[in-house]
């Protein structure tokens, strides 16, 4: 099934739902604030935490960006 316009604005409930099942299923809340944990932010860069991080969980940077904007920690 393609994308459409309304889906791709981000506007379609069912679309927002889908992406918040879909990232608590590939980035769990509690295993991303445990891995922040061991991070001292001083060490790493906004940049190299999401990187890091996105290759952990085997997601695009984008995707991890966004999730953890959402989560509050950047």
């Amino acid at each position: 099934m393609r994308r459409d316009t309304r889906s791709a604005e981000g506007k379609d409930p069912r679309e927002i739902e889908a992406n918040a099942f879909a990232a608590e299923l590939l980035m769990p809340t509690h295993f991303i604030e445990e891995d922040l944990r061991t991070i001292s932010p001083e060490e790493v860069t906004e940049e190299r935490l999401i990187e890091d991080m996105a290759r952990h969980y085997k997601v695009s940077a984008q995707a991890m960006g966004i999730r953890l904007a959402t989560l509050g920690y950047i």
